[in-house]
Parts: structure tokens; C-alpha cells; sequence
């Protein structure tokens, strides 16, 4: 029975998987297959009984290895404006007197 070939990768490609691997040789590896390409991602067992993610790679079909985007930050948590905290307060204290 055959078996289902893996992703194609690049020379400069499988560099980068062997560099990582070096890195991390304990670490499971595995690829996980978009439209756009392959997300490499290699996992340790955690002393709990889980999986950490060690590195992460992404491959796209056209032989490039696009760097990591940081992730924007949100914007930072605004309280309520005290204008309108004053204005519930006031109408409470009015009808306690």
C-alpha cells in the first residue's frame, strides 16, 4: 500500500527544518498543510501530560519561509467614564432621600 507522500519542500526550505530540528532534536514534528502552504510546528511533552509548542515555521507553496507576524496589540481597557458613574450615582442618592 502506498503511503501519502509528505510536503514538497525547497532546499532553503529543508534547511531551515533541519536547522530547527537541531535546535529542538527531542521535539515532535509535524506539518500541517494550508492552501497557502505548510505550518511546521514542533511540540515537547509537558511534565503534565500536555504538549508545548517549541518552534513554529511557515512554509508557503511558492518556496519562500515567511517570518512570524506579531499579533497587534488590543487597545488598552478604558473603564467607564467617571461622567457617567457620577450620573448612576446621583440618580440612586436621590431616591434614598
Amino acid at each position: 500500500m502506498e503511503q501519502p507522500a509528505g510536503p514538497e519542500l525547497t532546499v532553503s526550505q529543508a534547511r531551515a527544518v533541519y536547522a530547527i530540528r537541531r535546535r529542538h532534536p527531542e521535539a515532535a514534528l509535524t506539518f500541517h498543510e494550508r492552501p497557502w502552504g505548510f505550518i511546521l510546528e514542533l511540540t515537547k511533552p509537558r511534565p503534565s501530560g500536555g504538549r508545548r509548542v517549541v518552534a513554529l515555521a511557515r512554509f508557503a507553496v511558492d518556496g519562500s519561509i515567511r517570518p512570524d507576524v506579531p499579533l497587534p496589540l488590543a487597545p488598552p481597557h478604558r473603564p467607564a467614564a467617571a461622567r457617567a458613574m457620577a450620573q448612576v450615582s446621583d440618580s440612586t442618592s436621590s431616591k434614598l432621600l
